[in-house]
């Protein structure tokens, strides 16, 4: 058999085309077409692979698919933050690359005359100086005092003081105290009076005298101040308990009261009369409400019964003689006198 098959038909288009058949390639310059699918298992290598029905926009798979995605092919960076990026990458304006480790990218240059919005020019004003040191740093002094003027108020001379814009305390010239003056509105140091002194921030009272302490008056007199005792007599006792003291008087004794005070009084209608049991000595007094009243508005005393010749009582009859118009009430019995006019 040939290696060479030929096609041969005097009346159709492929005539002379042939097919080497000992061969494992297709070798012909003409278009193959009317194939079902091919298995190649090697490398096919064409000039140009064309898939039917495909545009220019897609692209085709490796598994024979078509995608119509759009897809980067060049990229221009107008992001100027991408552009600021230091130490990753680095861009011209328009192309983005790998930044060298360690160029400060950011790093101004020019004169900065073609900026806005920042401070061209310092002026000093009086009795104030501005210093460049070094170039591209300033510093302001003021160079004497002037400006507005610091003033201690009324309220406040007595401690504080100004000089040359300084506020400071005034010196008292001993430990004292600063309160504030309600009477005079304003603040002024406190002066410890007798029997207190000040160290440090330490009050310390020490003992009484002079006109401190505790006034003791006698019947709205006093008797005395700066007291820092009082001593109680016979039948007086005190105690004390929660800063409360106590007096108490036990009775009895050479103490007893000798007089006591009276007033005189003439409304009360109902009285009663004190009397005592025994006429001497140290007596409870008593009285009797059922027996013995006294009515001080009228001068009644009202007893359960007289005693005595009466005598001496007047606006009383002292003879039945002395009744110019005597009457009878009942039988008169005479017990054998004589009556007679």
């Amino acid at each position: 058999t040939p290696a060479v098959i030929h096609y041969q038909c005097s009346s159709h288009g492929y005539m002379g085309n042939a097919i080497i058949t000992h061969s494992n390639a297709v070798n012909t310059p003409y278009l193959i077409t009317g194939l079902n699918g091919a298995n190649i298992t090697g490398v096919v290598t064409a000039t140009s692979l064309v898939k039917s029905g495909g545009t220019s926009s897609q692209f085709l798979k490796a598994d024979g698919s078509v995608d119509s995605s759009t897809y980067l092919t060049s990229y221009t960076e107008t992001d100027p933050v991408v552009a600021a990026i230091n130490g990753i990458v680095k861009s011209d304006g328009s192309t983005i690359s790998a930044a060298s480790a360690g160029t400060d990218y950011l790093a101004p240059t020019g004169d900065g005359s073609g900026l806005s919005g920042i401070v061209t020019n310092i002026q000093a004003g009086t009795n104030i100086t501005v210093l460049e040191s070094p170039t591209g740093n300033f510093i302001v002094t003021s160079t004497a005092s002037g400006g507005d003027t610091v003033t201690i108020n009324a309220t406040a001379t007595d401690i504080l003081s100004v000089s040359s814009g300084d506020i400071s305390a005034d010196d008292a010239g001993a430990d004292k105290l600063v309160f504030w003056d309600d009477s005079e509105s304003k603040l002024t140091y406190l002066t410890a009076g007798s029997g207190l002194s000040i160290s440090g921030t330490t009050i310390t009272a020490t003992g009484g005298g002079g006109s401190s302490g505790i006034e003791i008056e006698n019947s709205g007199t006093s008797v005395g101040t700066g007291i820092t005792a009082i001593n109680f007599n016979t039948n007086l006792t005190a105690t004390a308990s929660g800063g409360i003291a106590t007096i108490t008087a036990s009775g009895g004794g050479a103490g007893a009261a000798t007089t006591i005070t009276l007033a005189d009084e003439s409304t009360d209608t109902i009285c009663y009369p004190i009397f005592a049991t025994d006429a001497t000595g140290d007596q409870e007094p008593k009285t009797d409400a059922s027996n013995l009243l006294y009515n001080s508005n009228t001068g009644s005393l009202t007893a359960a019964s007289f005693s005595g010749d009466g005598s001496t009582l007047t606006n009383v009859l002292s003879n039945v003689s002395e009744d110019a118009t005597p009457q009878l009430g009942g039988p008169l019995d005479i017990n054998s006198n004589n009556i007679t006019g």
